[in-house]
This record gives C-alpha cells, sequence and structure tokens, in this order.
C-alpha cells in the first residue's frame, strides 16, 4: 500500500465513523472515541506534506530532498524563529 492509499482509506474510515457517531450518539461512543484516532493518526501521516512553518501544501518534485518548506521566505523566517528561541 502506498502513502497516499494509506491517507485515502483513513479519510474514508474517518468519514464514515464520524457519520455512524453521529447517527448513534448516545448508543456508541466509542465510535467516537475512534473517529478521533483515525482522525489523529491522519494528520500525522499527512502532516509531512505541508509547510512546517505556515501549514500550506507543498508540492514535492521528486527530485532531491523532499521540500519542508512552502518558499523561501517561510525558510528565512523559519531559520531566524529557531536562531531567536534556541
Amino acid at each position: 500500500m502506498t502513502r497516499n492509499e494509506l491517507i485515502r482509506a483513513l479519510r474514508v474510515t474517518e468519514a464514515a465513523l464520524w457519520k455512524a457517531g453521529n447517527l448513534l450518539r448516545d448508543a456508541a461512543p466509542d465510535v467516537l472515541d475512534a473517529q478521533q484516532e483515525v482522525a489523529r493518526i491522519l494528520r500525522a501521516v499527512d502532516s509531512s506534506e505541508k509547510c512546517q512553518r505556515c501549514g500550506c501544501a507543498l508540492v514535492q518534485t521528486g527530485l532531491g530532498r523532499p521540500k519542508r518548506y512552502c518558499s523561501d521566505n517561510c525558510r528565512k523566517y523559519a531559520y531566524a524563529e529557531k536562531r531567536q528561541t534556541g
């Protein structure tokens, strides 16, 4: 299973659990707990596709190192913030 297939499957699962949890709100509190856990895992898996500073979506070219920032400005600001805090 590729990473994109995993993300797609987690999104479908989260949506189904959300719908089931809303329909069975009082009858199945475990469903909402499961939905929240799937959402947490999805954020963790999908987070590497976003800029580490501003959260914008990144487009990976497949060449060289994976991008961590969406622009030179974000990279420079992140570097400056890191120097100030550390």
